[in-house]
């Protein structure tokens, strides 16, 4: 029997809107390039799973608020849970967004996790690292 990790990093690969994938530092990320957008991950079992943490760095902190969903099935899907990245202090170089689940379909399902900056706000340049299913 093998075990899948519980940390989905990104691949070019990854079907994303207003996100753009790229490799830097070594790691590849999803960079939100517009006030809202969203990334998709398929075949995920959400048995046993209460939170999903997302993993967002940047190289300057973000001085507005960011919403973070999971959706099921599509970006404007059933929402499962909501998390926010708060506005962070500088010289801050990233934070764990997490995400409690409030409802859990069974089997394994397509996610949207979908992500925008406070209506009305100036996005920063905010980069997911890696989505994490504890």
């Amino acid at each position: 029997i093998a075990l899948s990790s519980n940390t989905i990093g990104f691949t070019s690969s990854v079907v994303s809107k207003d996100m753009m994938a790229v490799k830097f530092g070594g790691q590849n990320l999803l960079v939100l390039t517009a006030a809202q957008g969203w990334y998709e991950l398929d075949n995920i079992d959400l048995t046993g799973v209460n939170a999903i943490v997302l993993t967002v760095g940047w190289q300057e902190a973000p001085k507005v608020a960011y919403n973070f969903d999971v959706r099921l099935d599509a970006p404007d899907g059933e929402i499962l849970g909501k998390g926010t990245l708060a506005v962070q202090a500088p010289g801050t170089p990233g934070a764990g967004i997490v995400i409690p689940l409030t409802n859990k379909p069974g089997g394994k399902n397509k996610l949207v996790i979908t992500g925008a900056v406070e209506e009305g706000k100036t996005p920063a340049m905010v980069a997911v690292v890696n989505t994490t299913f504890n």
